[in-house]
């Protein structure tokens, strides 16, 4: 078989047509930009907080290629917070002319947040690319949004103590103040609630400012470091016994926040209350007793609680009711036992004990010619039903009222004599005023209108001496008596 030999020259040929057409597709893949491409700017971020403290800062705005010629980049604003602010260059009429040179690739302005010294809310701005010159276009992210952020404080509110007392006859009335613990920024309020109290206003006091649906808003000015509520009592005649208010520091609004001290108790002193006597409390070696006493309206004694402990422990009370005329007519115990006072010529001569209705007891009084009680006889009622004397106390006085000597006596069987049990004799008065009464009568009599300084006892063989000495409060009120081991409180209203 004769080979075929394929000339050299037309294989350089086709391979230079190769290398050729292999060339002119890469050519036709290169696409050359052309040199008059606008640049487009936007900002380069779209959100900024920034705090009013800060001094100055740079917005900026970039542009995706060099500029070629000079321009102006046009901003505009139409923010109500032009005060809050400044840039430069500044702002005119709502816009701003910002410049460019050649070759810039990126442009700022500056922007300074005013510190108004105020506490308020945050303000957001709003800056849009609104133009741009020959050689520029605005691309998407054209809105830019500040946040100033405020840098002052609100001022923390609470009351400058935790508790106060007023004596119901103060007509000018008592400030509380709610102190700041800064110097308010800003305008604010604080708000008070009355609670359950509020049920007492109007009655008992009243404020300044008024309390509407139990509370009182209490308005803070730039400024200010404290606010206050002025309480005024209601001063009347009559005993309502002392009053607590409960005020508490409900809310706080504007620049203003609530602290820590919220709540305040005030005490209002009833005057007609006022220095009565309360209680008192005796202990001695192994034994104890104790009285309280309330009131009614007009001061008349209308409970009296008492306890023993000798060592077992006893309790009850005495409840006393008046008429009309405000007379003693009965006394009340829980026991289902009831006592009647009885009276002739203004004087209560009598007082009959019931139990279920059925008489078991009755006390007779008679009088001295000075008007004291100077004895009294005890009745009780028999198996046989009858009510016989059991006993028969003889009572003696000073002139000044105060008692001597309180004598007891049995009556003896089949003879008009009685038999001398016990004498007490009270000597020494001091010249004070003795709210507690060592005998006691009647809850209408007083029998020892001083302190006595001394008391002898005598009975069942013993005979007995015993000195007081006594400890009193800043008004000159006894608050404490000794004798020996035995102590006794005292407590006022």
């Amino acid at each position: 078989m004769q080979k075929i030999k394929t000339p050299w020259k037309i294989v350089v040929a086709a391979f230079f047509l190769l290398t050729l057409e292999a060339c002119t597709e890469e050519e036709a893949q290169v696409k050359p930009v052309p040199t008059n491409t606008p640049s487009t700017v936007t900002f380069s971020t779209t959100t900024l907080g920034i705090s009013e403290a800060v001094g100055s800062s740079q917005i900026s705005l970039s542009l995706t290629k060099a500029a070629t010629k000079d321009g102006v980049i046009s901003i505009s604003t139409t923010t109500p917070h032009l005060t809050r602010f400044r840039t430069e260059p500044s702002l005119q009429n709502g816009e701003l002319q910002l410049p460019i040179r050649e070759g810039q690739s990126s442009v700022q302005f500056t922007f300074s947040p005013i510190d108004n010294v105020l506490y308020g809310e945050n303000v957001s701005l709003e800056f849009t690319i609104k133009g741009a010159s020959d050689g520029l276009t605005i691309g998407v992210d054209k809105l830019l949004t500040v946040t100033i952020l405020d840098n002052e404080s609100p001022a923390p509110a609470e009351f400058g103590g935790t508790q106060g007392v007023i004596q119901e006859s103060n007509e000018a009335g008592m400030v509380i103040p709610v102190t700041l613990a800064l110097t308010s920024t800003g305008e604010g309020s604080v708000e008070v609630s009355l609670g359950e109290t509020a049920s007492l206003y109007g009655q008992y006091f009243t404020t300044e400012p008024a309390a509407t649906d139990g509370k009182i808003t209490l308005p803070v000015s730039v400024g200010a470091t404290q606010a206050s509520i002025k309480i005024v009592p209601v001063n009347n005649a009559f005993i309502n016994g002392h009053q607590q208010i409960n005020l508490t520091l409900s809310n706080a609004t504007g620049a203003v926040i609530k602290g820590t001290s919220l709540t305040y108790k005030l005490k209002i002193i009833d005057d007609e209350l006022a220095g009565r006597k309360k209680s008192y409390t005796t202990n001695g070696g192994g034994w104890s007793t104790k009285r309280k006493y309330e009131y009614n309206a007009v001061g008349q004694l209308t409970h009296v609680y008492w306890e023993q402990n000798t060592p077992g422990l006893t309790y009850g009370s005495y409840l006393y009711e008046y008429d009309e005329a405000g007379k003693l007519v009965k006394m009340v115990e829980p026991s289902y036992q009831e006592t009647y006072y009885r009276y002739e010529n203004g004087r209560i001569v009598k007082a009959e004990v019931f139990r279920n209705g059925v008489l078991q007891s009755y006390v007779t009084y008679g009088y001295d010619g000075a008007g004291n009680i100077g004895e009294t006889g005890f009745f009780y009622r028999q198996p046989n039903g009858e009510l016989k004397m059991g006993l028969l106390l003889v009572l003696l006085y000073y002139q000044d009222g105060n008692i001597y000597k309180k004598m007891a006596y049995s009556p003896v069987e089949g003879e008009e004599e009685y038999a001398l049990l016990t004498t007490e004799t009270y000597g020494n008065y001091l010249p004070t005023e003795n709210p507690f009464s060592m005998v006691e009568i009647l809850p209408t009599v007083d029998t020892m209108p001083n302190l006595p300084g001394s008391y002898r006892y005598e009975g069942n063989g013993r005979d007995l001496q015993y000195n007081f000495t006594y400890e009193f409060n800043a008004e000159g009120q006894p608050i404490k008596r000794s004798v020996g081991s035995e102590t006794t409180v005292y407590e006022y209203y």
